[in-house]
């Protein structure tokens, strides 16, 4: 526990450290957190990966404390636990997320699970949860375990200002939700 308050003390205390984007987060108490790691398939404390450019380990409980904070539900931690994963992938190269050109990782999710969460593969997908979300969650990580943050290690200027996530439609058309 970090911080005990009302709402809006829990989210300035966040703001002012630079842990939000700016927008209300949902506190993560740690009976939401415990939630989350039921989903996780892995033990609280596990290293999912090292996350540049702070080099900090990605675990299934600070992934559940973003996810908590982003309004993600507990059964989205596999995808957000695979996110990291890939996210420590030296072949994500990361660390030019702090280039000028405005570089955002997102999520592209594919098979049965895309189906099981909802997650919109259509028109108007990055503004539709769970796609905000998750993408947001996928954020959180980076600003969070991985230390970027806007205007002093992540320098982007243009493009989308937020992490999405979306779904690939498969070999039929996506069903409208």
């Amino acid at each position: 526990i970090v911080f005990s308050g009302t709402f809006d003390a829990i989210n300035a205390h966040f703001r002012a450290r630079d842990w939000s984007d700016g927008l209300p987060i949902v506190p993560p108490t740690p009976q939401r957190i415990e939630q989350f790691l039921r989903c996780a398939a892995v033990a609280p404390d596990q290293e999912i990966a090292v996350l540049p450019s702070a080099n900090l380990r990605a675990t299934a409980r600070n992934i559940a404390a973003n996810a908590v904070m982003a309004g993600c539900v507990p059964a989205h931690m596999p995808i957000l636990i695979a996110a990291a994963r890939a996210l420590g992938d030296e072949r994500c190269s990361l660390n030019n997320l702090g280039s000028s050109s405005g570089i955002i990782p997102f999520v592209l999710v594919n098979g049965p699970i895309a189906r099981q969460l909802g997650i919109h593969a259509g028109g108007q997908l990055v503004s539709r949860y769970p796609n905000t979300a998750i993408g947001r969650a996928i954020g959180l990580i980076v600003r969070n375990i991985a230390g970027f943050r806007p205007g002093a290690s992540y320098m982007g200027t243009f493009g989308y200002p937020l992490a999405f996530a979306l779904a690939e439609p498969e070999d039929s058309p996506w069903p409208a939700f």
